[in-house]
Formats: C-alpha cells, structure tokens, sequence
C-alpha cells in the first residue's frame, strides 16, 4: 500500500486516486450503521496475580497482547495496556474488574466484530481466574459508495482515511492514516 502524501487535496464527491498505489480515495463519510464491539474482562475476583489479554482483528489475525495487567488494575490502566497494541484504540472502560463489576471494555479501533479476547499468561489467584464474555457483538459499518477490497475512502470530518481490508460485497473498513 502506498504511503499518503503531496499535496492532493480530497474534497467534492470527486474520487481521487492515491498516487502511491492508485487505490481512489473517496470523501464517503463516517459508516453510519456500524455498531461499536464491546466486552467485559473481569479478574475472577482474584486477590493477587495479574493476566494479559490477546487480541485479534474481525478476520482472526493476532493484533497483539496487552503488558501485564494486575488484577486490581484501575480502568485506566487497563486502557493504557490494551491501546498499546498497534491498530486497537479502546475507550476508557467502565467498572473496577471485578465479577460484579467487570470492566466493560469498547473498542473504537478496529471495527466490526472481534473475537472474543482470550486471557494470556493467567496467575491470578484466591479467584475463578480472569475471563472475558462477550457484551455486545460490533458490526462493520457500510458507505455509500461501492469500495472494493483494497479501496481507501476518506472521511472528511475527521480526516481520518480507511481500507477496506473485506470484499466489496461485505466491507470492513480499518483506519489507516490521516491526511
């Protein structure tokens, strides 16, 4: 994929294409229907230890795993470690980690339906163990306009620029870049 730059300027309905690649670039938007991937992570009630979180992209690749996360981690924190792996941005999570109280955690990047995050390297005690259920499933938003696999589209309000890493037919976009 070629890197963005020059000074093009994206702007009208008009598609532009990339120079670096020739994918267009068109000003499409925010997805309006996408609906935002949420899960809760909760540390078994544990008394002492910690645990990492793995995550995968909606197609099933490792996108990383978190730093170490103790069990009486505050939401903070646990934002902090999961918006170290490159590519998944999450909001600050609600909760305190605990069964009752599980941080609900909602990702912003990447979109569409993630697998369920899996516990890594788990040595919690005085506990169940830390565990992850799913809260609500994300869906992948759709523009207006036909973006086939590869396609970049632009959205004009944020200038934040996305691929469709999906098919024409059933698109999902992932943020990219700004210009």
């Amino acid at each position: 994929m070629g890197i963005l730059s020059g000074g093009n300027v994206i702007s009208g309905g008009t598609p532009v294409l990339d120079a670096g690649d020739g994918h267009i670039l068109t000003l499409d938007g925010v997805p309006g229907d996408a609906v935002a991937e949420i899960q809760d992570v909760d540390d078994g009630d544990a008394t002492a230890g910690d645990y990492k979180l793995r995550v995968e992209a909606p197609n099933g690749a490792l996108m990383g795993i978190t730093p170490v996360i103790p069990f009486n981690e505050t939401a903070a924190n646990v934002q902090t470690a999961v918006n170290t792996i490159p590519g998944v941005t999450i909001g600050l999570p609600t909760g305190v980690g605990s069964v009752a109280d599980p941080y609900v955690i909602t990702f912003v990047t990447p979109g569409g339906n993630i697998p369920l995050m899996t516990i890594v390297d788990d040595t919690t005690t005085g506990g169940a163990g830390a565990q992850v259920v799913a809260n609500q499933a994300g869906v992948a938003g759709t523009y207006a306009n036909i973006i086939s696999a590869g396609g970049l589209v632009k959205n004009n309000a944020t200038g934040f620029v996305y691929e469709n890493d999906g098919t024409q037919a059933l698109p999902t976009y992932t943020r990219i870049d700004t210009v």
